[in-house]
């Protein structure tokens, strides 16, 4: 579902705010809506320190020398991306605590050993085959 939305919002940017139509946005958080998602989800109530770059950015941008304006559907799916990014947050914490648990240690140390700190979802996928 995610990659649906992001391919048909980086088409609608591509005309609406040709500047940040390829953009990585990643929340660092879970408290945190993924900056340019956030931006244009007009959820500027959280997170005003990304609501300055993104304006100045949208001011000069190519599109609003052609008077176009982010489009209300664009605005609608970037606010399910800020849903979603919370959602992934929130299922990777509790993840987190159930490969803490003592039948999945022997396991996590040889995961550890060969793939390192991190990889949540491919430990987890390894112990679900």
């Amino acid at each position: 579902m995610q990659s649906l939305i992001v391919n048909y919002s980086r088409q609608m940017l591509a005309w609406q705010f040709p500047e940040v139509a390829q953009t990585r946005s990643n929340s660092s958080s879970e408290d945190l809506d993924p900056p340019l998602w956030h931006w244009l989800s007009d959820r500027h109530d959280r997170q005003a320190n990304w609501q300055s770059h993104y304006d100045k950015k949208y001011e000069s941008s190519i599109a609003r020398e052609l008077s176009l304006e982010i489009d209300p559907n664009l605005r609608l799916h970037a606010h399910w991306m800020c849903d979603i990014a919370h959602e992934e947050h929130r299922l990777e914490s509790e993840l987190n605590c159930l490969l803490e648990a003592e039948e999945f240690a022997p396991y996590i140390r040889i995961f550890n050993k060969y793939l390192g700190q991190g990889f949540l979802r491919i430990k987890a996928r390894l112990l679900t085959c």
